[in-house]
């Protein structure tokens, strides 16, 4: 904080940092120190809401994000506000009633033409879904709508959501035994890595073959192909899982402590945490 004593950045960074290592409560006292530097902060306003989140505080957490919600500059991070908040059902168990709320939030991001969070709040409802099947049939219309250009998201940001979106359904379709579907989304990830040259979306379809290849049970091959993403904590669950299959047992610990650090109020996080509602397992 010395070095730019005016800015919350460095609060910010530091609630960040202790929420992974599960220091809740230090967390909370630094956005805490980033918004009375600046009460309009909106990421440390949602940082805070994400860590009560988490802490099982949903009360508190709610009223944070509707705080979030009033110092929003624009629609995207409103949405992002209420798609936080709407995720909250799920952490208390209200699955069905957190599927409603997306399904509305979904029809106003719609509205306000907000492309961004149009796909995050799909992605997330898709992720969310209720059974593999639906899933699978709500990642395939997100995969239509990312298919062509659409204002206000740059081509680089629609690239790698589309390539997220791919590696979701061959996630999905590899966990559920569908080979076919996983085999043909891969082909459709691979002719996209290959015209995109985005690291991003390399990775992406690396890990994607990392799937389906567990489901092939080539373990190695698997491993290899897993470990192109750290980014994602599905992934690296994976990555984790296919390493115990080969006995690996000290690289498996040592992708479950990194795994932590992904730690947050992040649908991924959730279905880490609560493998029962993932659909796919």
């Amino acid at each position: 904080a010395e070095v730019e004593p005016g800015s919350p950045n460095p609060e910010d960074s530091l609630g960040r940092v202790l929420r992974t290592t599960g220091d809740d409560r230090g967390s909370l006292e630094h956005f805490g120190a980033a918004l009375q530097i600046d009460p309009t902060y909106f990421a440390s306003q949602v940082g805070l809401a994400d860590t009560l989140t988490l802490m099982g505080d949903f009360s508190s957490a709610r009223k944070e994000y509707d705080r979030a919600f009033q110092i929003a500059e624009n629609s995207r991070d409103e949405l992002y506000a209420e798609f936080q908040k709407a995720l909250v059902y799920f952490w208390e168990g209200n699955a069905a009633e957190g599927r409603h709320e997306l399904a509305t939030l979904s029809e106003r991001a719609a509205a306000k033409k907000e492309p961004n969070m149009q796909f995050a709040i799909a992605l997330g409802r898709a992720m969310l879904a209720a059974n593999s099947q639906d899933e699978v049939e709500q990642l395939g219309t997100l995969a239509d709508f990312l298919e062509r250009p659409l204002a206000g998201m740059s081509e680089s940001d629609r690239g790698i959501a589309r390539a997220t979106v791919l590696r979701e359904r061959v996630r999905v379709a590899a966990q559920s035994g569908l080979s076919d579907l996983a085999s043909s989304t891969i082909s459709k990830l691979e002719g996209l890595a290959a015209s995109s040259r985005d690291l991003v979306i390399e990775n992406a379809y690396e890990s994607a073959r990392g799937f389906a290849l567990f489901l092939q049970r080539d373990y190695a091959d698997a491993a290899d192909e897993l470990a192109a993403d750290s980014h994602s904590p599905l992934v690296l669950r994976q990555l984790a899982i296919t390493q115990e299959k080969l006995e690996k047992l000290d690289a498996a610990q040592s992708t479950r402590t990194r795994l932590q650090y992904q730690r947050g109020a992040t649908v991924e996080w959730f279905l880490v945490t609560h493998p029962e509602t993932d659909t796919s397992r």
